[in-house]
């Protein structure tokens, strides 16, 4: 019988992630992955995905870009893995109580859009690229987004092989308020 390429199954990649950042979010990316038998490595040179967790208020991409491409040159050999970048807006607050204005999170979450396909062709074949952005709590979700919803995001992210370039925002319906660039708004024809 013929070996036909769809018999063959995808070797999996071994599930060992280095988590980069800091906050209750990249805690509970820790912990999800643990729970889900991944081992967290120490060093990219042991690890096949790099879950990179940011607020958003570096002045400058540079140090993240860097450390992107240091994680592709170190990453340890093997069956394809991947980066998560994982943009988390939800406690940043441009004063006590209040949220950070719409546009200033459009703009970080947009411009986060518009970078992940860059990074997915320059790191492919061997790594997948892609992005969560999480932002403050919506009409729909006016505590936030829930654990268990980011937890799920990241695990369709790493387990869906076709899947690159590609941002999920876990934003309650608030960026569909702002048209991806070049759209206009919803009243032009």
């Amino acid at each position: 019988m013929p070996n036909h390429p769809s018999s063959t199954p995808n070797p999996e990649p071994p599930r060992i992630g280095l988590v980069r950042g800091e906050g209750v979010v990249a805690q509970l990316i820790g912990r999800t992955l643990r729970a889900e038998g991944w081992r967290l490595a120490a060093d990219a040179a042991e690890a096949h995905w790099l879950v990179h967790v940011t607020n958003g208020r570096e002045a400058d991409a540079t140090p993240i870009l860097a450390g992107l491409h240091t994680f592709a040159q170190r990453a340890a050999p093997g069956p394809c893995g991947g980066i998560v970048l994982l943009l988390d807006l939800s406690p940043v607050q441009v004063r006590a109580g209040e949220p950070p204005a719409p546009f200033a999170e459009a703009l970080v979450l947009r411009s986060l859009q518009a970078a992940v396909p860059l990074l997915a062709l320059t790191f492919a074949p061997r790594l997948r690229v892609n992005a969560i952005g999480i932002l403050p709590g919506s009409p729909q979700l006016p505590q936030g987004t829930p654990e268990a919803d980011i937890a799920a995001a990241l695990r369709f992210v790493i387990d869906a092989p076709a899947l690159t370039g590609q941002m999920i925002a876990l934003d309650g319906g608030r960026t569909a308020l702002v048209p991806p660039p070049g759209l206009g708004t919803s009243d032009q024809t």
